[in-house]
């Protein structure tokens, strides 16, 4: 079974952009820390220059954001490993605002014998996923790694790449 990792467009100048505004939650999220989520996130101003296109996912520092067609998609297909927390972002100098779901999939033990460390910085250089341990999740990340990719099997990238979501990028995993 062949893997890939989900990604998003990064610095581009006509998606609308998040500032810092997040960085309290960043490593409870990368971590999968869900339990130091707080209940209710305010909400979120985007940054002056950013531009007009609310693009459907959105993956800055291990803050996977989606938007509401996304997060419908997931829902169609019965993703329900993921853990949602509603978000607002708005762009105050605009005067609007939309509603985006903080989606972080869940942490497996899933790596093989053939899985290449970097012995220093202890983060993975090649991936080998033990197709055994990943069960029914089609979306997740590998346990006990820095690693901040989101894995997908690649039956569900291919319905995610049909569905021409703005900003989503797949590339096969390595």
């Amino acid at each position: 079974m062949k893997f890939f990792m989900l990604d998003s467009a990064h610095i581009v100048s006509e998606y609308v952009n998040i500032d810092n505004e997040l960085y309290d939650i960043e490593s409870n999220c990368r971590c999968s820390k869900i339990q130091l989520i707080p209940k209710e996130i305010p909400p979120v101003e985007l940054k002056d220059e950013s531009g007009d296109i609310w693009p459907d996912f959105m993956y800055e520092s291990g803050l996977p954001l989606i938007s509401k067609r996304f997060k419908d998609f997931l829902d169609d297909e019965k993703i329900e490993n993921l853990f949602y927390k509603e978000i607002t972002l708005k762009r105050v100098k605009k005067g609007d605002e939309k509603k985006y779901w903080l989606a972080i999939p869940p942490k497996i033990k899933c790596l093989g014998k053939g899985t290449v460390f970097d012995e220093v910085f202890g983060s993975v250089e090649h991936f080998e996923i033990d197709e055994k341990r990943i069960g029914y999740y089609n979306i997740f990340r590998c346990e006990n790694v820095s690693n901040p990719e989101i894995i997908l099997t690649e039956s569900f990238a291919e319905k995610l790449k049909a569905q021409n979501f703005e900003g989503v990028y797949t590339f096969p995993l390595k």
